[in-house]
């Protein structure tokens, strides 16, 4: 599998777990081969719409984003795990 298919397969992944949910499309912050386990981890901003009935709403603007690392077999493409990321820093 190469780095394209397994942030493919991330989205998607993403996407459908998430359908339910009010999200903008998730976008690529990083991606890597763990060849020891022979996994794909793949990180992804997730951003959720606000309200219309919010200001910031009203504009089209969104919250701010979350971030999920996504991990894929690179054996056959299959889905792992999902992990929540903190970004350092901004957490105390």
């Amino acid at each position: 599998m190469q780095a394209k298919e397994a942030v493919f397969a991330a989205k998607a992944y993403i996407a459908e777990l998430m359908s339910d949910e009010a999200i903008e499309l998730p976008t690529l912050e990083e991606v890597w081969l763990d060849e020891k386990k022979r996994h794909w981890l793949v990180t992804l901003a997730i951003r959720r719409r606000l309200s219309p009935e919010t200001a910031a709403g009203k504009i089209g603007l969104a919250a701010l984003p979350t971030y999920k690392t996504v991990t894929i077999s690179d054996v056959d493409g299959s889905f792992v795990s999902i992990r929540s990321q903190l970004l350092k820093g901004l957490v105390s």
